[in-house]
């Protein structure tokens, strides 16, 4: 971590969370996630996590969210969603 607010940031970013609030978002990805890693095929935990946390960040609803993180999962197997 840097040392202007304990963040690190590229150029043109912000960090919107703090850490309370990041710390719920991954504990309730990670409970999603380990819902759908059994049927899902070989990916990076990341992938999905990532496009869980922005999601529920944006409002979207926790069901929603999944869908969305699963979608992104299947992109970056290079499988576009039909």
């Amino acid at each position: 971590m840097g040392t202007s607010g304990g963040q690190d940031t590229a150029p043109g970013t912000r960090l919107s969370l703090d850490v309370t609030t990041l710390t719920e978002l991954l504990r309730d990805a990670e409970k999603r996630h380990g819902d759908y890693e059994p049927t899902a095929a070989k990916h990076h935990w990341s992938d999905w996590y990532a496009a869980y946390v922005v999601a529920r960040e944006r409002g979207r609803a926790p069901g929603e969210a999944a869908r969305d993180a699963a979608l992104n999962v299947e992109r970056a197997r290079g499988v576009e969603p039909a």
